[in-house]
């Protein structure tokens, strides 16, 4: 293959030349391809490094556009259902702002800019899109970042599990919104040990991670959800081996191990501060009866 002037493309056929005459045939065509062949490398050479420059330039420029072009995330300065966010692009490591609502007027802005398809939150900006629907949000960055099985039946399992560890933590988010959580509290405990753990410990049984061999969106969410239940219940992990050798492993993948330091995105237990100020964003004016 050799370039020519117009820096198109052609294939020089590979066999026998044809019948030339003049100037000694085959002598003449080595002669002048020889001749054509050096002057269009000469020329090549220049044409690549002024186009390595463009390139250069081009893949400069889109790559500034791309690293100003983040994820951010509008939610409350709290965990709630933007918690499994966090975990999730930490691990993808994706880096994201936040931005805080702390008045009503910031959601009733959000309500009438369009940006809540169902006026509810959370509310992520990714790749050009208002995604909402936490279930979603996940789903699509799983997709993205490869955390989200090879297949159709390893998605099924990822989301069977995923969805079972989210109804867990959404009993959990709620607790602080109760007048008397201490009953709450009973029923999650009690839960947690004869519907869930057992589960996961079973499907740990050997494997390192729930589905395929490879880390995805449960096993984030698992280790998410042992560190909650811990928090309430610090000796509930005691009866579950597989689970606990899971979640160390899981704790020192440096992404997490990072994110569980002080000073990084993962939000602290919610406080007085945290409850009230979602009320009042949201006008809820007495405790949540659940």
């Amino acid at each position: 293959m050799v370039h020519c002037a117009n820096m198109q493309l052609y294939h020089v056929p590979i066999g026998p030349p044809p019948p030339i005459t003049g100037f000694r045939g085959c002598t003449r065509l080595r002669f002048v391809c020889f001749i054509c062949c050096h002057f269009t490398a000469l020329l090549d050479v220049d044409f690549i490094r002024r186009s390595e420059n463009a390139v250069s330039q081009t893949l400069g420029s889109k790559n500034t556009a791309a690293m100003s072009d983040k994820v951010i995330l509008h939610y409350f300065n709290g965990r709630g259902k933007m918690e499994s966010v966090r975990w999730l692009l930490t691990v993808a490591e994706v880096e994201f702002d936040e931005y805080y609502l702390t008045t009503r007027e910031q959601y009733l802005k959000l309500l009438n800019d369009g940006s809540l398809l169902f006026q509810q939150v959370p509310l992520v900006e990714m790749d050009g899109m208002k995604l909402v629907q936490t279930k979603a949000i996940l789903h699509y960055i799983a997709e993205k970042y490869n955390l989200f099985g090879k297949d159709i039946k390893e998605r099924a399992m990822i989301n069977m599990y995923s969805e079972g560890l989210i109804d867990l933590m959404e009993m959990m988010m709620m607790l602080p919104f109760t007048a008397d959580p201490k009953p709450k509290l009973d029923n999650i405990q009690s839960k947690a040990k004869e519907r869930y753990l057992p589960v996961f410990e079973k499907a740990l049984t050997g494997p390192v991670y729930l589905v395929g061999g490879k880390l995805s969106l449960a096993d984030v969410l698992l280790v998410e959800c042992t560190l909650m239940l811990e928090e309430k219940f610090p000796a509930i992990l005691k009866d579950y081996p597989n689970l606990k050798s899971f979640q160390g492993r899981m704790i020192q993948i440096p992404a997490i191990s990072r994110f569980l330091q002080p000073g990084s995105k993962r939000k602290p237990q919610p406080d007085e501060g945290y409850v009230k100020t979602v009320m009042e964003v949201f006008n809820i004016t007495a405790p949540l009866s659940l």
